[in-house]
């Protein structure tokens, strides 16, 4: 299923997280047996990291990766608000480290839009990086 992903033309950010966590985690768990699949002295990934493995392959870099996973950590609202696009992915992963509490307060405070009442004000929900990271300071 992971696999059949990678090959959609549009991934939700919320998708493309579960789909690295899990193939992280599937690396991960691979890599704890050594004895039946690598020579004593060498290793499978020759010295590159999981992350920048799974990256390379759908083409995001390590960071890039680490960033869709930490999306996980999110309230599910805010995750719905990232897959509208109306979160930027660097706010939301400051967001992801607040802790629970406080990501729920957050997405209260969000204003909510929709067709027939579209919001006058911008929305102040943490779309600008800078004011997430302070946010969570």
């Amino acid at each position: 299923m992971v696999e059949s992903n990678y090959q959609r033309s549009t991934i939700l950010p919320s998708e493309k997280a579960k789909a690295y966590k899990m193939r992280l985690d599937a690396v991960k768990r691979q890599g704890q047996r050594t004895d039946l699949t690598c020579y004593p002295v060498d290793n499978k990934l020759k010295g590159q990291k999981s992350a920048d493995a799974i990256g390379e392959k759908a083409g995001d870099s390590q960071a890039q990766v680490y960033r869709y996973i930490r999306l996980n950590e999110l309230v599910p609202g805010l995750v719905n608000m990232v897959d509208e696009g109306r979160i930027a992915m660097r706010p939301a992963v400051e967001l992801s480290y607040l802790p629970e509490k406080s990501r729920t307060i957050c997405l209260k405070q969000c204003p909510i839009r929709t067709q027939r009442h579209p919001s006058p004000k911008p929305s102040k929900c943490g779309n600008s990086h800078r004011r997430a990271s302070s946010r969570r300071k």
